[in-house]
Parts: C-alpha cells; sequence; structure tokens
C-alpha cells in the first residue's frame, strides 16, 4: 500500500514539473551582467600618405564595457551601460589627429573614465499594441548607418516603433536630444518607414 502511494506521488510530481517551467505559464525574467575589454597596438606611418611630416603614430588603444540589465515580465526591459575609452602613450598631438581620432571631440572624454553609454527602458507590445516605446539613452542606428548613427554615444529622447498594418511596412518615429546638456543640445526628431523586403530596404 505505501509501495503504490509513493509510485503515485512520484507520478504527479513528474508531471506537474513541466507546467512548472512551462515558458507559457510563467514569463521569467532575465537579468544580465556583463563587461567588455579591447585593448590593441596601432602603429601608423604616413597617416596622411606622406603630405607632411611627423605623421608617424605609435601607440594603444583601449575600450571598456560595463553593463547591467535585464527583460522583466512580461514585455519590460531595461539596460545601463558605462563605455570608457583611453589611448595610452599617445601624445596631445597624436590625439588632434583627424586620422588617429576621427571622432574629433565627440566622445565624454577619452582619459578612460567612463561614461554613460546607454541608460533607457523599453516596454514592447505597448498596451498589447504592435507598438514598442523607447525612453532614456538609447542606440540609435538607422538602416547601415550612413544616415543616422549615434557612433556608441547613445542619444536622449524617446522613440517608437511599429508594426503597420499595411503592405507589411514597418514605421519608426524619434525625438532625441543630441549632447550632454538640455541647454545647448541640438534637436533630432524624425519618422522612418521601412519595407523589409528580402534583405533589401526602401
Amino acid at each position: 500500500m505505501k509501495s503504490s502511494v509513493r509510485n503515485s506521488l512520484l507520478i504527479s510530481g513528474l508531471l506537474f514539473l513541466p507546467s512548472l517551467f512551462s515558458p507559457s505559464l510563467h514569463a521569467a525574467s532575465v537579468l544580465d551582467i556583463g563587461t567588455d575589454y579591447r585593448l590593441r597596438a596601432i602603429s601608423l606611418e604616413k597617416a596622411d600618405y606622406g603630405l607632411t611630416s611627423g605623421q608617424n603614430y605609435s601607440y594603444l588603444s583601449q575600450r571598456a564595457l560595463a553593463h547591467i540589465g535585464g527583460r522583466f515580465s512580461p514585455n519590460i526591459e531595461m539596460m545601463l551601460q558605462l563605455q570608457a575609452l583611453g589611448a595610452p602613450g599617445a601624445s596631445s598631438s597624436t590625439l588632434s589627429s583627424p586620422t588617429v581620432m576621427p571622432t574629433g571631440a565627440r566622445y565624454p572624454n577619452t582619459n578612460f573614465s567612463p561614461w554613460v553609454q546607454w541608460a533607457y527602458m523599453k516596454a514592447s507590445q505597448l498596451y498589447d499594441l504592435p507598438i514598442d516605446l523607447t525612453v532614456g539613452r538609447q542606440p540609435m542606428v538607422l538602416g547601415d548607418g550612413l544616415i543616422l548613427s549615434d557612433d556608441d554615444l547613445g542619444f536622449t529622447g524617446i522613440r517608437a516603433q511599429s508594426r503597420l498594418p499595411w503592405w507589411g511596412l514597418q514605421g519608426d518615429a524619434f525625438f532625441f536630444k543630441v549632447g550632454d546638456s538640455f541647454q545647448s543640445a541640438s534637436n533630432l526628431a524624425g519618422v522612418e518607414f521601412t519595407k523589409p523586403y528580402q534583405q533589401v530596404r526602401y
């Protein structure tokens, strides 16, 4: 009698385990914490193709990333990412060369002090509608980045993306403050409509 009761309890437990871990019944939250570090040795000779003298550069380039974020039930994503850039061994003349530093002074600093690259919250399928809303400092690239790209800086603002009910179109509307100061930052706003078709965007 005891053996039959024990077997029935075991079978009931095995039947219960799939329902306990079924994604359809329990939406799991995911916490993402990570770091990345890159170090490169760079040597350039005649950086301007010999147009002027003294255009030989040798230095190290380093980049560190650290992020914490996650996806939370049912449709919320949050992310905070810090970035630090540095060029050990590079002189001020090296850093001022457009060949070495084509980004100019766009980055907050290049002395390996961390700065906020991303700090955003994203809500997918807002109110069960085909709309994704992202608020905060976020990555922004249109297409291949030729027209608009944040260059790993992040833009602060709001972005709405939607699957439209006509001809498989996708809509993208955004408003950003480009820069770290609301007083001196420029406004960036736009609307994009895309039609994905066999890896071709119109």
